[in-house]
């Protein structure tokens, strides 16, 4: 009898050891087959993103802009390309745009713009140098946001039909931008997106004019961006 007791009692301690050591072995086989079946996030490599673009800039200077021009709203055309996963989510950019807006010289009489019915052509040429981070959206990596700034080179002209000498202005500015947006994969290397800015250009304006009159200096606006190009 003592024999059988002693005998119960082993195979007792011996399923309870064998339960406890299968426990872990399950979990950790369970975890094993769900980690198998989560996507793979996309490894990242050194690649470039290469975009055309259209976007709209809302002028800082609105009241000088809107008394030439009778908007303060340039619409603008470009492009760029970026390097990307420089280091991890890391990357830099240079892009460049172009717009153009055809209003009139006016001059400021208490406060109030008067047109001197002579042609003018504003010209606007923002040049972007700039990095950031990207991250990804979703496990695949399908989809990207991405912020940064940098630095802008404005190049700014006016030219009129009936110009004096000096009077039509082709000149620099250097400023700042920074940007935020995000982009998805269309197609294959195909990617299209959206982009916010602003950008800082101070004392380029205020010197005369209506400029002057407005006490507005700076050359910068708030931007938004389409963007559609490649990346690989």
């Amino acid at each position: 009898m003592r024999g059988r007791g002693v005998l119960s009692c082993a195979i007792a301690c011996a399923v309870t050891f064998m339960t406890m050591v299968g426990r872990p072995v399950a979990a950790q086989t369970a975890d094993a087959a769900l980690q198998a079946r989560r996507p793979a996030r996309a490894t990242r490599h050194l690649g470039v993103r290469a975009f055309a673009l259209v976007e709209a800039e809302s002028m800082l200077a609105a009241d000088t802009f809107g008394a030439v021009l009778d908007t303060h709203v340039f619409q603008a055309r470009g492009g760029g390309a970026e390097v990307l996963n420089i280091w991890k989510g890391l990357f830099v950019r240079v892009a460049a745009t172009r717009a153009s807006r055809t209003g009139s010289r006016v001059v400021v009489v208490d406060g109030r713009a008067i047109s001197l019915g002579i042609p003018l052509t504003i010209e606007l040429r923002p040049v972007e140098f700039g990095g950031g981070w990207r991250g990804d959206i979703g496990q695949r990596g399908r989809g990207a946001w991405y912020a940064g700034g940098g630095l802008l080179h404005q190049v700014y002209r006016e030219t009129s039909t009936f110009a004096n000498v000096g009077d039509d202005t082709d000149t620099t500015f250097n400023g700042a931008v920074i940007f935020a947006g995000a982009d998805v994969r269309l197609w294959r290397f195909i990617v299209g997106g959206g982009e916010v800015q602003f950008r800082t250009v101070p004392n380029a304006l205020g010197d005369g004019g209506a400029s002057q009159a407005f006490k507005e200096t700076d050359l910068g606006g708030a931007v938004a961006r389409g963007v559609i190009g490649v990346r690989f």
